[in-house]
């Protein structure tokens, strides 16, 4: 039979031999900040071939995946002919939505994003610092016909 008082766990207290359960705490408390990290290094992971190996020419190398974290967010980067704003970081690799870059006549570049099915936000790593990255600040302002990059 069932007592027509509720349980409150909050009332009762456990004896302190139950705090040695599972010892030190060694994990990170989950956050938003280590959910961002932790789909960096599964993107990271599940798209370099051996990414821990760097030997003889072979794989990428674990350490050059943190060359991702010089991407800070409200950045426009362009790699050769693409371009991305960076919308945030995570320690393996850059949050980034792709853009579309159009020269005006008065030599000024304008980027609108993409917005069809292949533009949407993805994970972008950084593998050589020596490569030809250009990268500016940008800020975005709400227009009345969405959101503008300059």
């Amino acid at each position: 039979m069932y007592r027509s008082k509720n349980y409150r766990a909050s009332s009762h207290k456990l004896s302190s031999k139950w705090s040695t359960i599972m010892g030190p705490k060694q994990w990170r408390t989950t956050s938003e900040i280590e959910g961002r990290i932790a789909a960096s290094a599964w993107q990271w992971l599940q798209t370099t071939s051996e990414p821990w190996a760097e030997t003889a020419g072979v794989g990428i190398g674990l350490a050059r995946a943190l060359f991702s974290r010089f991407l800070l967010p409200n950045l426009v980067v362009k790699h050769r002919d693409c371009c991305w704003a960076t919308l945030g970081r995570g320690k393996w690799a850059a949050l980034v939505w792709p853009l579309v870059q159009t020269v005006q006549e008065n030599g000024f570049s304008q980027f609108t994003f993409v917005c069809d099915e292949s533009g949407r936000a993805t994970w972008h790593n950084v593998l050589d610092v020596d490569d030809d990255y250009v990268v500016f600040p940008y800020e975005d302002v709400l227009a009345t016909n969405g959101i503008v990059v300059h």
